[in-house]
């Protein structure tokens, strides 16, 4: 398919005139999905799907369209339709005062794929595994890629196969506990452990619920609870465009007037992860872009179009980490009851939102197997309770520890294709988490 592309985008490029200048995306996947429920295998299925998006500019000048690519010989007819459409309709649009296309060509080929087993021998490994629980879940994997080409010459792409787990396993009523496997290596004795995990917090899960009163307790975040908070301060955190218009969360940590944990780094860090190192306008970008180092924000998140309004040096595809990883600390996985002692154990936010952006406090429920720890022990699960808290204090003065171990969590969304985004993130101890009802 990279071969394909590239030669499509080639001949296109023989077709435009010198004033003209394409630039082309392509996304593409071949993935397998197995979707469970009581354990079982409900559906399964194969797909294969790949588009190219062209962008003809010209001046200041620019229109985009896209179109599916079937791998055979008529899909050069088919982008060449698409790139007179462009021609006729870019006469019609204005200018752009932030177009910004790069027109330094810096090619790459970062491709990393293996080999997955076969998926009914995966399906195989989740029923046997938890042929006695109500697992509910989706497994998807295979090969995501991406590529860009413009008629500059510069010639990028990216390859991943990875596969992603995600599932529940849910006792008579309403409680469950949720988890979720990543990677690009599959290994059953790692999903073995994970049901085994998932049936002991079963057995506290039938106990009767303790109910809290609203106040502050001391909590351990798991790491999901955490990515549910950071996934949202991702949101309009980190971005320049976002800073400078003055709608971030952060603006406080920015002005030097709050100030997270020295514990808390935070870094876009796609090199290591699974994430692109090109944008859709050409421009290569870094491995990892440093956000919060000790505390203090130190960067921001810089897009094309950011880069041209406020003269910056383009660092991401998009405002928002897609590759968000928290330095690790030195509390071991095994020892975190014992130091949380009694309090809290939240394994899962759900519905996060901001309740005060300005002080980037959020609000949120609990739920999927959070308990209460008396003396170091699990005692029993927590009814839902909602929480309203700032991260200030949260990642700043009520921040006591965070974990050595880290968890690799890869975004399960496959809303029109299969994501790439992903969080390696510790979970934290807090002294105070506040709980209103």
């Amino acid at each position: 398919m990279r071969d394909h592309f590239y030669n499509i985008v080639a001949a296109l490029t023989e077709m435009t005139s010198a004033d003209e200048h394409l630039h082309a995306n392509l996304e593409a996947e071949s993935s397998e999905f197995v979707r469970f429920n009581q354990s079982r295998v409900r559906q399964a299925g194969k797909l294969q799907q790949t588009s190219v998006q062209l962008a003809l500019q010209k001046d200041n000048k620019h229109c985009s369209a896209s179109c599916d690519l079937s791998g055979n010989e008529s899909d050069l007819d088919t982008a060449r339709q698409l790139l007179e459409a462009l021609r006729e309709r870019l006469v019609h649009c204005p200018d752009d005062p932030f177009l910004n296309y790069n027109d330094r060509p810096i090619s790459s080929d970062n491709t990393r794929t293996a080999p997955l087993p076969a998926s009914h021998t995966i399906a195989g490994d989740i029923a046997r595994a938890a042929a006695d629980l109500d697992l509910v879940g989706i497994y998807a994997g295979g090969d995501i890629m991406c590529g860009y080409a413009n008629s500059y010459g510069q010639r990028n792409w990216h390859a991943r196969t990875i596969f992603n787990f995600d599932w529940s396993c849910h006792l008579p009523g309403n409680q469950a506990v949720k988890t979720n496997l990543a990677g690009d290596d599959w290994r059953r004795d790692e999903l073995e452990a994970a049901i085994a995990e998932q049936r002991h917090a079963l057995e506290t899960l039938a106990k009767p619920v303790k109910t809290l009163k609203p106040g502050n307790y001391r909590a351990y975040i798991a790491p999901p609870a955490l990515a549910e908070l950071l996934g949202l301060l991702s949101m309009d955190g980190f971005g320049l465009q976002e800073h400078k218009t003055r709608q971030s969360s952060l603006l406080k940590l920015a002005a030097g007037e709050r100030q997270f944990s020295s514990s808390v780094s935070l870094s876009d860090n796609r090199g290591d992860n699974l994430a692109a190192l090109f944008t859709e306008e050409g421009f290569v970008i870094p491995d990892k872009v440093e956000l919060i180092n000790q505390g203090i924000l130190t960067g921001t998140l810089v897009d094309a179009r950011s880069a041209r309004e406020f003269d910056a040096e383009v660092n991401a595809d998009g405002e928002a980490p897609v590759a968000l990883e928290m330095t690790a600390g030195d509390l071991a996985t095994a020892d975190i009851l014992s130091v949380l002692d009694t309090g809290l154990y939240i394994n899962n936010f759900w519905y996060g939102n901001y309740s005060d952006p300005n002080n980037c406090r959020m609000t949120g429920m609990t739920r999927y197997a959070c308990f209460w720890v008396e003396n170091g022990e699990i005692r029993a699960p927590l009814d839902v309770m909602r929480f309203d808290d700032s991260l200030y204090r949260l990642l700043g003065d009520q921040l006591e520890a965070v974990t050595a171990e880290r968890r690799f969590m890869h975004d399960a969304d496959t809303y029109e294709q299969r994501s790439l985004d992903s969080m390696y993130l510790p979970g934290i101890l807090c002294r105070e988490l506040r709980l209103t009802l």
